[in-house]
């Protein structure tokens, strides 16, 4: 696949192969076989880029456009999705990354949404600095704005996590908690149909579900959070044996069942909290043991213990209460020597 007969392709591989290690030598050639009309060898090159470099939004819409060419069309949709909700989710503004996108928008034959997202962040923002002000009105106008084109976002593209995240923060800013469900639960439907199976978007995917349990919770279904709840356990679970070494996995595993048992609270289920706290704090132990530095496992760590100290207590168990608040105390202790300057630990 090295040969071409375009010299922009062949001044590109000349590079790429003087200096392999180079990710942005194998963004140039990826490039310069797009503009040539070769989608394969595009795909081959972003492989390539991948396989030393993180893979980014940068060519997301190459490998999007490149598939769409190639009728791939179920690929080139996801890859698209996961470069626009890169996009939103660290506001970029790069005028020749939104180039891209424009790109790979009109090629699919969809509504660039990249004005929206500038207009939707810039009345947040607005929103936000009247807020700070005290300006309680003008916050409130400014974020309705806002929320106006983040729902015409979430309702074009459901499976872009970062325009359903950006809507449920304005819904709920603006009182309309009613409405959290029904975007929540589109967004699961929409996502649990796409063809990337990846650990993030996984991990992704069991966010929603714990977020929709508490949503549920707030109304009295505690019978439908407990199943959306376990789903997210479930998820992360799976995640957390696949992938040992990321310590990401375990964290939102052990915030899934502290979850868990705050949702089985009806008289009779004692027992299945305080498994489930025990469980939330053995994985916070074991996340501060692999990293001593992280203050955030060992505060989690001691709020499971404190769970299980509570209901112990109201089992009457008091010896075995009375053990898992100590361990909590200590860790507490621990903390605010370790860190004075933070007023939370000593409250």
């Amino acid at each position: 696949w090295k040969q071409h007969g375009s010299l922009e392709v062949d001044e590109a591989w000349k590079l790429a192969e003087s200096e392999p290690k180079n990710h942005h030598r194998w963004h140039s050639l990826f490039v310069a076989y797009y503009n040539a009309g070769d989608w394969e060898n595009c795909l081959l090159a972003i492989k390539k880029k991948q396989e030393i470099a993180e893979a980014s939004e940068w060519e997301w819409f190459y490998e999007c456009m490149a598939h769409w060419q190639l009728d791939h069309r179920d690929q080139a949709l996801w890859k698209y999705l996961a470069a626009i909700d890169r996009m939103a989710r660290h506001d970029y503004r790069q005028a020749k990354l939104r180039g891209y996108q424009a790109e790979a928008s009109l090629l699919l034959g969809l509504t660039d949404p990249g004005a929206r997202v500038d207009e939707a962040m810039n009345y947040f923002r607005k929103g936000v600095k009247f807020e700070t002000e005290g300006q309680k009105d003008l916050a409130k106008e400014a974020f309705s704005k806002s929320l106006e084109f983040c729902e015409s976002l979430a309702a074009d593209f459901p499976s872009v996590i970062a325009y359903t995240e950006k809507l449920i923060d304005l819904l709920v800013r603006c009182g309309r908690h009613q409405e959290l469900e029904a975007v929540y639960r589109r967004a699961i439907a929409a996502r649990e149909n796409l063809p990337d199976v990846s650990p993030e978007l996984r991990l992704e995917n069991s966010g929603q579900y714990h977020a929709l349990a508490f949503v549920l919770v707030d109304a009295g279904r505690h019978a439908e959070a407990e199943e959306f709840i376990r789903k997210a356990i479930q998820t992360r679970l799976t995640l957390a044996t696949e992938f040992p070494e990321k310590s990401i996995y375990r964290f939102h595993l052990a915030h899934s069942y502290t979850g868990l048992a705050r949702i089985v609270s009806e008289p009779g289920r004692e027992t299945e909290r305080v498994q489930a706290n025990t469980e939330a704090s053995r994985l916070f132990c074991q996340l501060a043991a692999d990293d001593s530095a992280a203050p955030d496992f060992r505060q989690w760590n001691a709020h499971a213990l404190w769970n299980v100290g509570d209901t112990w207590l109201a089992l009457s168990r008091f010896d075995e209460g009375q053990q898992a608040y100590e361990r909590s105390l200590v860790t507490f202790q621990q903390l605010e020597k370790a860190h004075p300057a933070n007023p939370f630990y000593r409250q």
